[in-house]
């Protein structure tokens, strides 16, 4: 038996943006692993990580597939999101402070409901705020 702890609690021991990091890491390896289509939307408030933090630069955020509901299918959905070299597909957070915001939220959980017809598994990073637009 080894005196190491296990990669479990050393993570529990980590800072929280390591945490986040690594299960972020852990989200695109599963992506890669299963082969069936898995996205990951960024509605954290204020500047979503995801992107960053798995190293891709996205042309679109989720708050253009909100403002361009009107046009939003399968087709247009492929377009806004960012593909990480796993498979994962990301929708990037926002570069708004403030949006998406409750006002958003029906748009939002239509936007949802396109995601779930398109991908097998669907992981949103909420952050640590729960609003009425991720609620949504």
């Amino acid at each position: 038996m080894s005196d190491r702890p296990a990669p479990e609690s050393l993570l529990d021991q980590a800072p929280e943006w390591v945490r986040h990091r690594k299960l972020r890491e852990w989200v695109a390896e599963m992506a890669r692993l299963t082969k069936r289509p898995t996205i990951v939307v960024d509605m954290k408030n204020c500047l979503g990580e995801v992107a960053l933090f798995l190293g891709v630069r996205p042309r679109f955020t989720v708050l253009d597939a909100v403002e361009n509901l009107h046009r939003l299918d399968k087709g247009f959905l492929k377009e806004v999101v960012a593909k990480h070299k796993s498979g994962l597909d990301i929708l990037a957070g926002s570069e708004q402070f403030d949006r998406p915001n409750a006002q958003d939220a029906s748009a939002v959980e239509e936007l949802l409901r396109v995601i779930t017809k398109t991908y097998d598994f669907v992981i949103i990073d909420a952050g640590n705020v729960i609003n009425a637009c991720v609620a949504a």
